[in-house]
């Protein structure tokens, strides 16, 4: 099922971030686990947020080079 979020600039960044946060958050997890059975979840859990990530960067890199140029005009 393929569906369509708009967000504004502010709202992609934030989200952005907090997938990055709960990355990285997760990657902790898993080094910090015992359990055979939950470290495969968190695995998946961590394959998703990168698949998010890659997303979210595409999706924002037309920005980031926007408001980069801006700063230096």
């Amino acid at each position: 099922m393929n569906r369509k979020l708009e967000l504004n600039d502010d709202e992609a960044e934030e989200l952005d971030l907090s997938i990055k946060q709960a990355l990285g958050s997760s990657q902790v997890e898993l080094n910090h686990t015992r359990g055979s059975a939950y470290k495969d979840r968190i695995k998946d859990r961590i394959h998703l947020l990168e698949q998010i990530v890659t997303k979210l960067d595409a999706a924002l890199t037309p920005t980031a080079t926007r408001t980069t140029r801006e700063v230096w005009t």
